[in-house]
Order: C-alpha cells, then structure tokens, then sequence
C-alpha cells in the first residue's frame, strides 16, 4: 500500500493535537462531575480515560507490529473507570498524563513502516484490523471525546 506523506501527516497530525485542544476545552470546564447525557462519563472520568486510553492504544500497535494477526481483546471501558476510580482522579493530573501519554502513542505511530500500515490484528468485537484502521479509529475516538468536551464548555 502506498500511504501517501500528506495523509499520513494529517492523520497523526490530528492524533497529536487532540491533547492540546482538551486542554484548551478543559479550561471553561466549571464542573468536572457534571455528565452530557446518563450514558456518558463525567468530565473527571473522560479525561482519565483518555489519559488510560493511549497504552491501550500503543499496546495494540507493538502486537500488530511484532505478532503475526494478534487477537486484541476488547476492554470493558466502564470496567475499568470503576477499577481505576476515574471518579476520583485529579484532572489536572490527568490532563499532563494524556499530553505525556500522547506524545509516546504519537512516536509509535511516527515509526510506522510504510509497509506496516498494512498489517493487520483481530479485534474480538470488531474483526481484523489494519494499523491504518487502528490510527482512523484513534482519531475517531479522539473525535468523539473531544465533541464531549466542546459541549461542556459550551453549555
């Protein structure tokens, strides 16, 4: 697969941003125990799980690169904010872990291959996946989230 430098630019590009803009978001933020919707975290426990999220994220990229089509088991999100008591952990904490966190997820992607883009895993819930779908999954997380911050400051 040929992945061309301005895609590849722009996809890690954004993967590198997204901490720089929670922060930007996290500062209006005037209740972090506040929730959007029943169904979503608090504010506290979304920026942990971002802080959480990239090891998982890293984790799956090494065994994709390392393992031929590796079995990457899903984590029960909600699981583990309860395990890591999300509900009580500092933001600002969180918020300098997701920018150290970040920084390391963005060097493994930085030393992709351009033939590695192509190498695949097997998500139990999703199917196979290929790095370039793990990063596109990444940004769309990263996305989904950030959406959840902008609404807080918004409102």
């Amino acid at each position: 697969m040929t992945f061309p430098p301005a895609l590849k630019s722009y996809l890690i590009g954004g993967i590198a941003g997204t901490p720089i803009v929670v922060s930007r978001l996290a500062e209006s933020i005037g209740d972090w125990d506040a929730r959007s919707s029943p169904d979503r975290f608090t504010y506290r426990e979304a920026l942990a799980h971002l802080a959480d999220w990239d090891a998982v994220f890293s984790e799956r990229i090494h065994r994709i690169l390392t393992e031929d089509h590796p079995i990457l088991e899903d984590i029960d999100e909600g699981q583990l904010a309860i395990d890591r008591d999300y509900a009580h952990q500092d933001p600002e904490i969180n918020l300098a872990r997701f920018h150290d966190s970040r920084e390391a997820l963005v060097g493994h992607l930085q030393a992709i291959k351009d033939e590695e883009w192509e190498r695949i895993g097997h998500r139990v819930k999703v199917g196979d996946v290929s790095l370039l779908h793990l990063a596109t999954m990444i940004l769309g997380h990263d996305a989904y989230h950030v959406r959840h911050f902008a609404e807080a400051s918004a409102g």
